[in-house]
């Protein structure tokens, strides 16, 4: 698969992943339903934290993730993403995961 048609690809996701996460937020205000990440700080306040220490990168799936430390306005809880802004960020690791997928094949 050629950079180009994998980036044209990768745009066209991205643009109907968008439209997507857009209309559930449309959806989410009308039925007054919080579909947004909370942000990290928000959380300690609430559970409280006594002592923070590293543990190390870890993967998780993101049906698990429900805040995030600084873009908690950019995604909803499924990471669509909320904003424009988002695309190149969004599409270069769309790329990255596309050019390991087909190495693959």
């Amino acid at each position: 698969m050629s950079e180009i048609t994998s980036s044209m690809q990768s745009s066209q996701e991205f643009e109907r992943l968008y439209r997507k996460g857009f209309l559930k937020k449309i959806l989410g205000t009308l039925k007054n339903h919080q579909n947004r990440l909370l942000p990290l700080n928000e959380i300690k306040e609430i559970i409280g934290t006594q002592e923070e220490h590293h543990l190390g990168i870890k993967t998780v799936a993101i049906d698990k993730m429900v805040e995030s430390e600084n873009r908690y306005e950019d995604f909803d809880r499924s990471f669509l993403s909320l904003k424009k802004s988002s695309r190149s960020k969004w599409m270069s690791i769309s790329n990255i995961y596309n050019k390991q997928h087909y190495e693959k094949i």
